[in-house]
């Protein structure tokens, strides 16, 4: 089976001069129909910037240096143009950003944002658009969603406006769903919630996703395979099992260490150096 995205040799990097600093290095993954990759590593590894560079929204002014990003056996995402690139966001390719809070229009209403994906990309009419909104706002455990469409963002607590997020994001039935630290900012029980919901979503429509995040909690609760980012190089990949139960890097053993142990659970002993 051919995989539904292929990455590899992602470089993106920062002008510095004459010269780039490199912030992403030849980084190399793959994804399947309907499985969830997790990108897992420390903050400034270069995890959430190669995300965006799948839908080319690297922030300015960080350039994509090279690489290729194979969509469906066929194009090349880091090339698409303006037209391309209307194709894909939000149809084929989704995201949910890490803060809800910045990723939401303040001065727009919930309904109006969740109208206009649905005008706009899946071309449904105004009232097709407010139907289906109060569908997706049903899908996502939002209660009295009618009422709601009205609200602001400001209105809604941390976990409603991250499950209007993922409301926007599946609008149009993507094959491919990037989670960017979807539950760093909201508490315990509601991360649970927000996990088991995209994995409901995900069952239901086969949609695959890529999960970035620091916690290992995160990861092994929602992913199938595992890469870990070090440095803007992935430095280890493989099974969730294999990767978390048996670190063959330093640097995975080293970030599994410093998960706090609960009693009687078994830690594996780190490599040793010079592997």
């Amino acid at each position: 089976m051919s995989a539904l995205l292929a990455v590899s040799g992602l470089t993106i990097g920062f002008p510095t001069g004459s010269d780039h600093e490199l912030a992403v290095r030849g980084v190399g993954f793959e994804v399947m129909a309907g499985e969830t990759l997790g990108i897992v590593g420390e903050s400034g590894s270069g995890k959430s910037l190669s995300l965006r560079a799948l839908l080319g929204i690297v922030p300015a002014p960080g350039v994509v240096l090279g690489g290729s990003a194979t969509w469906r056996g066929a194009s090349d995402l880091l090339t698409l143009g303006r037209r391309g690139w209307r194709e894909v966001r939000g149809r084929q390719i989704a995201m949910i950003f890490q803060d809800p809070q910045d990723s939401l229009n303040p001065v727009y209403t919930v309904g109006d944002q969740l109208g206009e994906v649905l005008t706009r990309r899946a071309g449904l009419t105004r009232g097709d658009a407010r139907r289906r909104a109060v569908e997706l706002l049903t899908r996502v455990g939002i209660p009295a969603p009618e009422r709601r469409l009205r609200d602001y963002p400001h209105h809604l607590s941390g976990g409603m406006r991250q499950r209007v997020m993922i409301a926007m994001a599946i609008a149009c039935e993507p094959a491919l769903l990037l989670a960017d630290e979807p539950t760093t900012a909201l508490d315990v029980t509601i991360q649970d919630q927000i996990l088991r919901l995209l994995a409901d979503i995900q069952a239901e429509s086969g949609m695959a996703a890529i999960m970035v995040s620091h916690d290992l909690g995160v990861i092994a609760q929602s992913c199938d395979r595992v890469a870990v980012m070090c440095a803007g190089r992935v430095v280890e990949s493989g099974t969730v099992d294999e990767v978390l139960s048996a670190p063959r890097d330093p640097y995975t053993a080293g970030l599994l260490a410093a998960v706090p142990a609960m009693p009687g659970d078994p830690r594996p002993a780190p490599p040793p150096r010079g592997r």
